[in-house]
């Protein structure tokens, strides 16, 4: 209630507007919304960036479906994902957002198909480090910290 809008078109941002009523749960356009304001934000906040993770020769840095957010990130893992999370942290708050971590249910992996290369990672955002897990589901298929899906 009491939220104000404004629009940026290249560059420029429209006069603020007030909102009278946002998307309500289960709207059909809220996921719609949801996808264009996230792949922009992440965007902008990894466009000029050097990490990420080569597939097939080529940078990927995000994959993204629906309400699912991977970073990839390279070598040296941990420096590279904190990186990447600081910027994506920095354009969200710029956005006049924040990321809740009380509510990243996945968390933190490291992939690898080389025993014993499994070492904890830490990374944190606004200071609060994201818990590391061995597994997690994305898209209906477990993946595994050992790089096997089920």
């Amino acid at each position: 209630m009491g939220q104000k809008i404004r629009v940026k078109i290249e560059g420029e941002y429209s006069e603020p507007g007030s909102i009278g009523r946002g998307a309500r749960q289960g709207c059909p356009l809220s996921p719609i919304l949801f996808n264009l304001y996230i792949v922009e934000l992440v965007r902008e906040a990894l466009q000029d960036s050097e990490e990420g993770g080569k597939v097939g020769g080529k940078l990927i840095k995000a994959l993204r479906f629906a309400d699912d957010q991977v970073m990839v990130a390279g070598r040296p893992q941990e420096d590279d994902l904190q990186r990447m999370m600081d910027r994506l942290n920095k354009s969200i708050i710029e956005d006049g957002m924040k990321i809740n971590t009380k509510k990243i249910k996945v968390g933190l992996m490291k992939i690898s198909r080389v025993e014993g290369e499994e070492k904890n990672m830490k990374i944190t955002i606004d200071g609060e480090e994201i818990e590391q897990v061995t597994e997690f589901c994305y898209l209906g298929s477990l993946t595994s910290s050992d790089a096997k899906c089920h």
